[in-house]
């Protein structure tokens, strides 16, 4: 990682070090300070690139050059070329339809071919780099990890980022800073510069002071002191100053390169010169002559030629030369001219739309562009980048008018944002409980049943996470109560909280009472958009909820039955969150309750795949825990048990709602010896128990009276498996009741010996 201030040089020096080391054609991936919530965007500038789609090559032809460039990574397979050309908008005609695999499972089969390409061609260019690292997206650094662990350690990895912290793994990447040159290193800079040109002393001198060690000032002060006509003309103060006065020598450089910098760092020329109230011919005169000042050079965009300023910081120069007063106007006719001339730049970058928009004082339009791009990354299982968009589309919302309208959009937004919070960091972190707590405030303050709903629904699922399982029945009760009158698709989700409410308690068959009156209402047509609230869907809750209690009740028929069709539904619909909620508890407790191992396996695989390319560390807890208590079976007892050991630390550390997987992990502690552990496990499972989380009584009460016999102490195991037995006979939970009896059995037959 080289670390230096803006200007410094970093890219420069690098190039030169490369140029220097013989390695010409480095692999270079740019992030942008403009899209760091857009998903992969280094990536997606890079394949613009190296198909020709910034040179205004035609799609076939662009698609073309994506086949050969992937033949040579050694990825030519038709699955491939499909998930990296409809990445970039270029799709076959013969491509294998994908839209079966759902967004969760083409965001990682992208991401990992998008490693695997780069670490192709760095290895055939010898060397990768990625640049301004300080503004890589979160998608991005998952497939940079991936790239950094797959490449052969002969191929080095160069970053260049600001001096700041850095998130996650790339904070450990050893770091080279760059210090600040010299007055003798920017004296022999100014000195290459002005080549023949003899630089009096004195400017020379106030030149190095004023540009304090930053080359990017000092060339800056010393072009300007070039381009005057008078030697002796006042040296500018500031680099805004020094650009200003190169400009105010060109014809009409001033008024276009203030437009330029308004619409960004780099962008179509086309956009510019619709921008530019100026005749066409006229702005490209003066972009060429910006281009011959080296204030501007070529640039690259899938939307035409393009052009850009020659570093961020010179575009940050240019637009502080416009009057604030103008600035809002001159944001507000860029965004204008995207929706009305390159309505595909609108569609592609909303959040591109929402920076201008909220730069032109249009707070409400902003919202919606933001919005946009958040829900469009949700879409895409990007939870990271759309948590980031949803919370710019709230603090746009929040500089409007506010009133009812204002209040209840910002409902409507902390609600969206609360299931990507959910997805992103766990139900029960602090980001989601926040959310909350903001998403019960309006909607008291809203007063109606309009805005009631997603307040309910929040509360509900704060109390079941926080494992306040009696509460969260009461209020679901109490909720359904309150919405007798609401449209049908509210009582339907509040029915399934009444559902799942009951489960948690262990009243299964009124479980299932509750789990079928929602079947019997339910339109998939007419209702299904409405189900999907939050971070999940109320349908395949559903569908999950009755695979459990058919599971604990006994009915292998209908517990296979429910498992399948939650898990389809899952796949089908192609959210992360769903699929692993329901690879976690239906295709892997569920099996592993009932003993089918391989079944547990095959899900294992399946949740492990999907975790492999998203960091969620809730998921990844379950994921860990349910591979050691398979290797434990298997017999493998030590590593078993320390995998498993890992998934509850991080479960614990996630605060995982429930206490089944205590429960799950202590019978592993039993199996392999480690019987203070289990009783502690036990012992915190009994919390739980104490906010009425009782499915799972029966079962524990079990274990219990196992560590009962191990201390010699039959008469305590008896009473505790009596007690185990009357409960899951109440309970009609007959999973329980057989092996409950089989244990009563075992003590009575050693009893008899």
């Amino acid at each position: 990682m080289v670390t230096g201030d803006p200007g410094i040089g970093k890219s420069r020096l690098l190039r030169q070090v490369l140029a220097e080391a013989g390695l010409h054609n480095a692999l270079i991936l740019q992030c942008s300070p403009y899209h760091t919530g857009l998903a992969l965007h280094p990536f997606r500038y890079l394949l613009i690139q190296r198909t020709g789609m910034a040179a205004g090559q035609s799609s076939g032809d662009a698609l073309t050059r994506l086949q050969d460039l992937l033949r040579s990574a050694g990825l030519d397979d038709a699955v491939t070329l499909a998930l990296v050309g409809g990445f970039l908008g270029l799709v076959p005609d013969d491509a294998p339809d994908l839209r079966g695999l759902g967004s969760a499972t083409l965001r990682r089969q992208l991401l990992q071919r998008l490693a695997q390409l780069v670490q192709a061609l760095a290895g055939q260019t010898g060397v990768l780099v990625l640049e301004d690292a300080q503004w890589l997206d979160p998608s991005s650094a998952e497939v940079m990890q991936a790239v950094c662990a797959g490449l052969a350690r002969a191929t080095p990895v160069i970053w260049t980022a600001r001096p700041q912290d850095l998130p996650g793994w790339q904070a450990s990447l050893p770091v080279l800073a760059l210090d600040r040159l010299t007055a003798d290193e920017v004296m022999a800079l100014m000195a290459g510069l002005a080549g023949p040109r003899q630089m009096p002393p004195t400017v020379a001198q106030a030149i190095a002071a004023r540009s304090d060690g930053v080359p990017i000032y000092a060339e800056e002060l010393t072009r300007g002191w070039l381009a005057a006509s008078d030697a002796d003309v006042h040296l500018p103060v500031t680099l805004s100053e020094t650009l200003l006065a190169r400009l105010d020598r060109l014809v009409h450089g001033r008024r276009i390169a203030a437009v330029a910098a308004a619409i960004g760092r780099e962008f179509p020329l086309d956009l510019l010169v619709a921008v530019c109230d100026l005749p066409a011919n006229v702005t490209l005169a003066g972009v060429s002559e910006l281009l011959s000042a080296e204030v501007l050079v070529p640039g690259q965009s899938q939307f035409g030629a393009a052009i850009r300023f020659r570093h961020n910081l010179v575009r940050e120069a240019a637009y502080d030369t416009i009057l604030r007063r103008q600035r809002p106007a001159l944001h507000g006719r860029i965004a204008d001219v995207i929706e009305a001339d390159y309505p595909v730049i609108a569609r592609a970058l909303p959040h591109i739309m929402a920076t201008h928009r909220g730069l032109a004082g249009q707070p409400a339009m902003a919202s919606a562009n933001w919005e946009r791009a958040g829900k469009e990354a949700s879409l895409r299982s990007a939870y990271a980048e759309a948590a980031g968009f949803l919370a710019q589309a709230i603090a746009a919302n929040g500089q409007s008018p506010k009133g009812q309208d204002h209040s209840r959009r910002e409902l409507d937004l902390r609600v969206t944002a609360l299931g990507v919070l959910i997805c992103l960091h766990g139900y029960q972190s602090p980001e989601a409980a926040a959310e909350t707590a903001q998403i019960t405030r309006l909607a008291d303050s809203l007063g109606d049943a309009a805005g009631l709903m997603p307040a309910l629904q929040a509360r509900w699922v704060q109390l079941g996470s926080s494992n306040a399982v009696q509460a969260a029945l009461d209020f679901a009760f109490k909720m359904r109560e309150t919405l007798a009158n609401a449209p049908l698709t509210d009582q339907l989700i509040a029915t399934r909280m009444c559902a799942t409410s009951l489960l948690f308690v262990g009243d299964l068959a009124q479980a299932l009472v509750e789990y079928h009156a929602f079947l019997d209402l339910y339109d998939p047509v007419a209702h299904s958009a409405a189900m999907r609230t939050g971070h999940s869907d109320h349908a395949t809750m559903v569908q999950l909820g009755l695979a459990e209690a058919y599971t604990l009740m006994g009915n292998p028929v209908q517990a296979n039955l429910w498992r399948a069709r939650t898990l389809a539904a899952a796949r089908a619909s192609g959210r992360l969150h769903d699929r692993c909620h329901t690879l976690a508890f239906a295709g892997c407790f569920h099996a592993i309750l009932m003993h089918r191992w391989d079944e547990a396996q095959a899900a294992i695989d399946e949740l492990s795949d999907l975790l492999a390319s998203n960091s969620l560390p809730n998921w990844a807890g379950y994921l860990d825990l349910f591979q050691g208590l398979l290797l434990v079976q298997g017999g493998d007892g030590a590593n078993g048990l320390a995998l498993a050991r890992g998934g509850v630390d991080t479960l614990m550390s996630a605060r995982a709602f429930g206490n089944w997987w205590y429960i799950l992990f202590a019978e592993a502690c039993i199996t392999c010896g480690a019987l203070a552990e289990a009783a502690r496990m036990l012992a915190l499972a009994g919390t739980v128990f104490d906010m009425a989380e009782w499915r799972f009584a029966p079962e524990f009460l079990r274990l219990q009276a196992q560590l009962d016999l191990t201390r010699g102490d039959t008469a305590a195991a008896v009473a505790r498996l009596t007690e185990a037995g009357t409960l899951a006979r109440r309970q009609q939970a007959h999973l329980h009741s057989v092996l409950i009896d089989q244990d009563l059995a075992a003590i009575l037959i050693q009893s008899d010996a």
